[in-house]
């Protein structure tokens, strides 16, 4: 690995307003606790939301994260074609409207939608699709690199080096080859 990456433990800390603070783990079981502490009887709910969050990231990374779809049996996988009923109806709802149906507590909708901020768009208009980020959080735990987050664009820097991509920096656009 050419980064060094260090779990956060806990993974992060939330700050509401007028509420205290909470640890997020990244251990499915102590953040079911939380989540328990926040809104009383929905653990069973939480252990459910993250299961189909681990499918969904699954599924996501599997199968689409980097596949162009160029032939129809990419999509044709009986993986994708089984789990196609419950993804699409991740599809065709809002992060909001899916996690409102299953919790009431201000502070658990905002601990599930927040990601949606930092990928530029709104739980109430981001499919609920997005809620795959919740594996990220409370099953896989976060990471970051020992040496930086500007680590981890030098070592795509010397990656692309090692490639033979050409860099040019501080220079106009003028277009784009792929190839």
């Amino acid at each position: 690995a050419r980064l060094d990456l260090i779990r956060f433990t806990p993974g992060y800390q939330v700050f509401f307003e007028n509420h205290s603070p909470i640890r997020i783990q990244g251990d499915t079981a102590l953040d079911e606790a939380t989540v328990e502490q926040l809104e009383p009887g929905a653990g069973a709910a939480f252990r459910k939301y993250t299961t189909r969050s681990t499918t969904a990231y699954t599924l996501a990374v599997k199968h689409f994260l980097y596949n162009n779809f160029s032939r129809l049996r990419d999509v044709l996988k009986w993986e994708i074609v089984r789990s196609a009923p419950s993804m699409l109806s991740l599809v065709f709802q809002t992060l909001d409207s899916y996690v409102s149906k299953q919790f009431r507590s201000l502070q658990v909708k905002q601990l599930l939608e927040y990601h949606m901020v930092f990928l530029g768009s709104s739980p109430f208009q981001a499919p609920a699709l997005y809620s795959l980020m919740s594996h990220l959080d409370f099953k896989s735990g976060v990471y970051y690199p020992k040496l930086g987050m500007l680590a981890l664009a030098d070592d795509l820097y010397e990656i692309g080096k090692q490639l033979g991509v050409i860099y040019h920096f501080a220079a106009p656009v003028e277009r784009i080859v792929v190839q």
